[in-house]
Formats: structure tokens, sequence, C-alpha cells
């Protein structure tokens, strides 16, 4: 069997390809499209996007910004051509990228101009709600119906397809428990950890009782990028990024009840967690390396962990979170049985993320992915990539401090701090 992108012996391209993208403007979509377009990955590139109502160019411009931003640090320039974006990379080669006004929880993806689909050769479809706090119906209409409308567009547009390349999350099939994942696809599991969990898990076992030539890529948790941990203002803190954030918020509430102001604050304060459970990180630019790399090596029906092989302690992300913060005495706990009612607030602020505070990460194979890509490092998950990831939100998000979507609200540490005067002055002082 040849496998995608096939080079002849003189090193040109057999054919051209076509890659269709899913959640260009998402976490992983961008990084991964500037990958693509560094390596001239494709010939061309197509990519989904969703617009505005009565904004004809949204869609595009929307893009457009995305690929500016990331341009500074690739040395990208860009012109743009009614609907296509025009990329030439330092090297000289450009890459012509279609942008196609949709949205994949719509019948036909939502896409209203007739357009020729087959060209396309390869489809990779990130696009997802990967946000644990939101609510299940969205993780069931984006991350499932979406996935399945993706897959009836293929089969009815795209006749030369090769490869469905469907993204996933190796939390799956997360169960708090300390076993070995071999690639494969395993059997449904009886339950879930949370929604996000089996919507990723269903829109999966989609995909590959599809019928169509797919491959299953599986990364661990998403972090900010290797060198400087920087994050996109647009993207919501994920989750080794909750707890520490749980603690900008606490120490928030509590500085207005000490005699002068600090900048550390020390309390006595039970956080329901165990320092010896673990999580599975990845930096966004290591895993757009390994999937551009897959995307043009994969062997149809294969399943790829793109995750790191140590694992993470809690501990330590307690540990370094607290350094950057300024909070010390913060204990985690497994049983909160008779503590206050500010620290059982806490648990249910945090409650999407209390289950893997407790558990253990699985162990993953990761046989097929260095196969394809031994050379490309994956960062250890030790204390100074931490200090970078969390130096940066610290510095330049402030743990999303007052915006609409976090939990750390001007308005909502108002209401705590009435609510919880007698808690917040026992857990500085007891």
């Amino acid at each position: 069997m040849q496998p995608p992108h096939a080079i002849s012996q003189s090193g040109t391209r057999r054919e051209e390809e076509a890659i269709f993208l899913t959640g260009a403007t998402g976490f992983l979509g961008r990084y991964l499209l500037a990958e693509m377009i560094a390596n001239h990955s494709f010939t061309k590139i197509l990519a989904l996007v969703k617009g505005q109502k009565d904004q004809p160019r949204s869609a595009i411009q929307r893009l457009r910004k995305i690929l500016e931003t990331l341009s500074a640090a690739r040395g990208f320039a860009i012109s743009e051509e009614g609907n296509t974006l025009h990329v030439l990379t330092p090297g000289g080669k450009t890459t012509p990228v279609t942008v196609i006004e949709g949205d994949i929880t719509l019948p036909g993806l939502g896409i209203s101009e007739p357009l020729d689909f087959d060209g396309v050769t390869h489809i990779c479809h990130t696009a997802a709600v990967t946000n644990l706090i939101a609510l299940e119906e969205l993780f069931e209409q984006v991350n499932i119906t979406g996935t399945q409308n993706m897959l009836r567009f293929a089969k009815e547009h795209c006749n030369n397809l090769r490869l469905f390349c469907y993204v996933g999350t190796a939390y799956d099939l997360y169960s708090g428990k300390d076993t070995y994942l071999p690639a494969t696809h395993p059997v449904e599991p009886q339950s879930f950890v949370n929604g996000y969990s089996r919507s990723k898990w269903l829109a999966r076992k989609a995909v590959v009782e599809s019928g169509l030539p797919h491959c299953i890529c599986l990364p661990g948790i998403i972090t900010g990028c290797t060198s400087d941990g920087s994050l996109p203002e647009d993207v919501p803190l994920g989750v080794i990024y909750a707890p520490p954030q749980g603690m900008a918020l606490l120490k928030h509430v509590c500085l207005p009840f000490l005699p002068t102001h600090t900048d550390l604050l020390t309390l006595d304060f039970w956080a329901l967690g165990d320092e010896e459970a673990t999580l599975n990180v990845i930096p966004v630019d290591t895993v757009a390396l390994l999937l551009e790399r897959i995307l043009k090596r994969a062997q149809s029906g294969t399943v790829y962990y793109l995750t790191n092989p140590q694992s993470l302690s809690v501990g330590l992300i307690l540990e370094t979170a607290a350094k950057i913060i300024g909070v010390h005495g913060i204990q985690l706990k497994k049983d909160l049985t008779n503590r206050t009612s500010l620290e059982k607030l806490f648990i249910k602020v945090l409650s999407a993320y209390q289950p893997f505070m407790l558990g253990k990460v699985n162990q993953y194979d990761l046989s097929n992915t260095r196969t394809i890509a031994p050379d490309i490092p994956i960062p250890s998950p030790d204390k100074p990539l931490l200090e970078k990831l969390f130096s940066y939100v610290h510095q330049h998000r402030r743990w999303d401090y007052n915006r609409p979507d976090s939990i750390y609200k001007e308005s909502y540490i108002e209401q705590i701090q009435k609510r919880f005067t007698g808690d917040i002055q026992k857990v500085l002082t007891r």
C-alpha cells in the first residue's frame, strides 16, 4: 500500500495534494495550519471557518488575523485574492489557503456556494469544543453531530479522499486508573469521566465505523508553546491551568482581609486533590509538529497517540503555581469532610476538573507515532516547563481575570467576600 504523499525517485510529488482543514482558527488548528504552510505539506489548503451574519468577509478576515499573528515568528508574507490567502514562506514557497465559510454543526457544513472538492485528498478534522465547563448540548452539537456531518460531507463530495484524520483526545478513555492503552480501537467503555470525554469517544467511534480511509490522532492535555509558554488570548484555559486559576481567585478574595497588603498570601486552606495524581501534558507546537508529520505518512486504520512519555504530578503543578501566584499553605486532600463552606465552594467551582486532580493518567502506546516521527522531541513535563506555562498566563493573561467566560470575575469575588467573610478569616488565622 502506497502511503499518502508518495514521492517519486526524483524527489518531486507524484501529484497535487489538497487538504480540507476544520478548526483552523482553534488552538491546535492554527498551529497545525502554520506548520503545514511552513513545510509546504500540501499544494493547497481549504479551511472551513465560521463567519458572522451580515459580515460577508468575516471568515477570511478572522483567519488572516490569526495567520498574521503567527507570521511574526514564522516570517510569512500574506496576500489576499478573493477568498484565498496566499502565504509565502521565507524559503520562497507559496501555499494558497482557501477560506470556506461554513459550520460543521449544519447539514452540508452550511456551505452555500457551489465548490469542487474532488481535488481534496486529505481531511483533518480538529474542530471541537474542548472547554470542560461547556454545556452538554454544545458537546453533542459540535463534537458528535459536527463530526458526523464532516463524515457525510466527505462521502458525498470528496471523491478522491485518501485519508480522514480525526483529532480526538487521549482522555476519551480516562478512568483515573494507571492502565496501559495500546494504539488500537478499544471496546466502548461503560462510563465516561465527563461529557467532553464521552463526546470525543462517540465522534471517534463514528470515524472508525464510517468506512472511510482514516487515522485517529489522540493528543494529551495541550498546553502553551514549548519556548515561552505562550497561549493565544482567545483560547480557554485548560485542565492544568484551572487549579492555578482557582488559586489566583482565592488570593484575590482574601487580600482585603489582610492587615497590610502583601505579595505573599499565607493561609490554611484545603483543596480537593491528590499530590500523587498524574496528568499527561504536551505543548501545542509539539502536537502540531507530530500531527503534520502523521498527515503526510499515516497508514489508514491506525491510532496515533500524541502524548508525553512522562506523566506530570498534580503536586508539582500546585508547588509551581503557588510560587508564581504568591500563595502558601494550600494543601491537597482526598476528603474535605468537616471543612469550611469556603473550601467546599472551591470544590464546586472547580468540579469539572476534579477527576483529573484525583486520578492517575493512562500509559499510552507511542509506537505508531514514534515510527513516523522518531526525530521530533517531546519536552519533559518538568518544573522549568511548568514555570514557562504558568508565568506566561500569570503575566500576559492574568489567569483570565474578569473575562466573561472565566470563573475569575470581579463580581464573583465580591459575592464570595460578602457571603464567606467568616470562613475567609478562619483560613487566614487558624
